[in-house]
C-alpha cells in the first residue's frame, strides 16, 4: 500500500473556493446564464494571453465577447465589495495547516473579495 503524501499547507481560489464570485458576475450582466459565460470569456482571454495583461482590462474586453459593453466592467467592480463567502467557507478557519489564498484578479479587488 502506497503512503499518502504529507499535505504541509493549502491553497483556495479565493473567486470561486472561497467566494460566491457568481452572484456578483451575474447580477452585473443581467442574468446567470451571461454572467457565467462572461467570466468564463474573461478566464480564457487570461489563459490565451501569454503575457500579463491588467484583470479589468481582460474583464472588459471578455465584456464584448458575451454582448455586453466595455462599461459592464464598471458595474461588476462597483458590485465586487459585496461578494459573499460560499457558506461552507467557514471550515478554512478550521483547518490544521496552514492556507492561503490565490486568484488571477488584480490585488485591489482581492483585497475587497
Amino acid at each position: 500500500m502506497t503512503e499518502a503524501p504529507r499535505v504541509d499547507g493549502l491553497l483556495l481560489d479565493l473567486l470561486m473556493a472561497v467566494m460566491n464570485s457568481i452572484d456578483v458576475w451575474s447580477a452585473a450582466a443581467g442574468d446567470p446564464r451571461r454572467g457565467l459565460a462572461w467570466r468564463d470569456a474573461a478566464t480564457a482571454r487570461m489563459a490565451g494571453a501569454g503575457a500579463y495583461v491588467p484583470y479589468e482590462e481582460l474583464v472588459a474586453d471578455a465584456a464584448g465577447d458575451v454582448g455586453l459593453p466595455r462599461d459592464a466592467a464598471s458595474a461588476l467592480v462597483e458590485r465586487w465589495s459585496a461578494m459573499e463567502p460560499w457558506p461552507d467557507a467557514v471550515a478554512i478557519a478550521r483547518l490544521s495547516l496552514p492556507y492561503g489564498f490565490v486568484t488571477n484578479c488584480s490585488t485591489s479587488l482581492a483585497l475587497l473579495a
